[in-house]
């Protein structure tokens, strides 16, 4: 009796970790969703000129982006998928003088509204091992953007509208930290509840080319910069 007591005892971290990660018990895992937030500067004065440090200085802007995606495929090596995401940031500042090149007293403000086709990696089988789930993306973007002034209408350059549309790629190198590893209770009945097998924060790198693929004829849109952000499978 005691050797099955000790049996069982030694069993249930496995199956804990059998719950967290899809192993059979679980609902099908197909879908994933991430919500993520953080700080944002385009690049555009990489290409040489000031333009964004004249109007916005050191000031970014906090972006955030929402993804949804299918699981193309899921096994020993990990987890494969592919989506689509939507985000917006904003950063306001100073308008130039357009006759003096100087600082304005109205305001403007460069409005970003970044779409994305991702695909990703997750390292899923390695949360067996340690509650980390490391990951990696490579996504196309589009991202529309806008100046507006102090009252909410299109800016004016060079007597066109400031606004565009830009081409480029990204991507994500991050890390996913299960929460079901913390409460494995709670994240069973979640599942059976809701159909959420698993539930992570996590913390990524994101490195954009947002230029059109280098055209000498667009802004720099993109940055590398540290996302954070909450996910699920289900």
């Amino acid at each position: 009796m005691s050797r099955l007591v000790l049996f069982l005892a030694l069993m249930v971290p496995g199956l804990a970790s059998a719950q967290l990660y899809g192993i059979p018990g679980d609902s099908p895992l197909t879908q994933t969703f991430e919500f993520k937030i953080g700080p944002y500067t385009p690049d555009i004065d990489s290409e040489g000129g000031s333009a964004y440090d004249d109007i916005f200085g050191d000031e970014g802007m906090v972006l955030f982006r929402i993804e949804y995606a299918y699981v193309l495929w899921r096994g020993v090596g990990g987890m494969v998928t592919l989506g689509g995401e939507v985000g917006y940031g904003s950063v306001t500042g100073n308008a130039l003088d357009q006759e003096t090149g100087s600082e304005g007293v109205d305001e403007t403000s460069l409005n970003m509204v970044p779409l994305g086709l991702t695909a990703g990696y997750y390292l899923d089988t390695w949360g067996d091992i340690v509650p980390l789930v490391p990951y990696f993306k490579l996504g196309l973007d589009y991202t529309i953007w806008w100046a507006t002034n102090g009252v909410g209408d299109t800016s004016s350059f060079g007597g066109s509208d400031a606004a565009g549309d830009t081409w480029g790629l990204h991507t994500e190198l991050g890390i996913r930290i299960p929460l079901d590893f913390f409460a494995p209770k709670m994240a069973q009945a979640f599942d059976s509840e809701v159909g959420v097998n698993n539930s992570y924060l996590f913390a990524m790198w994101y490195y954009g080319w947002d230029d059109d693929f280098g055209s000498d004829s667009s802004w720099q849109l993109g940055d590398s910069t540290a996302l954070f952000g909450l996910a699920f499978d289900f």
